[in-house]
């Protein structure tokens, strides 16, 4: 499943990144070991810890990522935090760019054992984030996929449902919750000024 989701990544554009909890090896990718071992939260600190200032957070465990949509908000991308936005006003966090995020914060976060969404709600306060709808984003884009048993549920729906649009193709099937987070790298040329 990481992958399809890398793969997606890079199609649009970005050089991928794998931060995981445990040891993995996914040939031609970059993987650094998650130093925090809390979740995306934490996969977002060690990215910052790199040194990195711009990029686009996914799950490994959403293999219905596509690069129209990664391309999407690269192309919405100011400058700021850039968050899709359910209608219902649910925050799709791992589907997002993240930048100027304040390392202080995020260390304060994880001491709390905050997760995304409280980091997100704290840059917004700061003026740092974007929400953009997700009007014409295709809505397996977003699926989080924790078990082989999810992935088939869903599988199955969306092929019954949806068959034009998603045909699954055996990906690599899930073991257990993921534990390992997607980076792609957002480069400053693909900054839109307002």
């Amino acid at each position: 499943m990481v992958l399809r989701a890398a793969r997606a990544l890079r199609a649009a554009g970005l050089d991928v990144t794998v931060v995981s909890v445990a040891p993995i090896d996914l040939p031609g990718l970059r993987v650094l070991r998650d130093r925090y071992e809390v979740g995306p939260l934490g996969g977002l600190a060690t990215i910052l810890d790199t040194g990195a200032r711009r990029f686009f957070l996914a799950g490994a465990d959403m293999p219905f990522l596509d690069p129209y949509s990664v391309k999407r908000m690269r192309t919405n991308f100011d400058g700021r935090c850039l968050v899709p936005l359910r209608p219902s006003g649910e925050l799709e966090v791992l589907h997002a760019i993240y930048a100027g995020v304040d390392r202080r914060a995020v260390e304060a976060l994880l001491r709390r054992r905050a997760g995304l969404k409280t980091l997100v709600a704290e840059e917004a306060r700061r003026g740092n984030v974007r929400f953009l709808g997700l009007r014409g984003f295709p809505p397996e884009t977003f699926v989080d996929l924790d078990t082989p048993a999810d992935y088939a549920r869903w599988t199955h729906r969306a092929t019954a449902s949806r068959p034009s649009t998603l045909r699954p193709q055996a990906p690599e099937t899930p073991r257990s919750r993921s534990q390992a987070t997607l980076v792609g790298s957002v480069a400053d040329s693909c900054v839109n000024d307002p």
